[in-house]
């Protein structure tokens, strides 16, 4: 078991609609994503726990990092290499909208 501690942004600066990070908050956040997956190769786990990274109390937005995690997940290093991963998602007062678990769900219904 390995387990891994990751900060995201805090009240990250938006887009005006207030749906996404601004670009270089998204890369940066992107980045991140792709260090825990590093991790988990680098160690050689198979299988992989993730969290809402940052949808909560420091509210970033759940359909977009939903998105991103997704994004990084598709990219060509990272692709097929995990035989399963899950994402721990808690629905609680610190919530944006629709909640944290609804946009993940969503996002990645025609994820095989």
């Amino acid at each position: 078991m390995f387990s891994l501690a990751l900060p995201a942004y805090s009240n990250p600066a938006l887009t005006k609609d207030k749906n996404k990070l601004i670009p270089v908050i998204a890369e940066n956040t992107k980045h991140k994503i792709r260090c825990m997956l590093s991790a988990g190769l680098y160690y050689g786990h198979d299988s992989l726990v993730l969290s809402a990274l940052g949808c909560g109390a420091f509210r970033n937005p759940t359909t977009h990092m939903a998105q991103l995690f997704k994004d990084v997940l598709s990219e060509g290093r990272f692709a097929n290499r995990y035989k399963h991963i899950s994402f721990a998602i808690l629905d609680d007062h610190n919530a944006r909208g629709d909640g944290n678990f609804k946009p993940f769900l969503e996002v990645f219904a025609d994820w095989t």
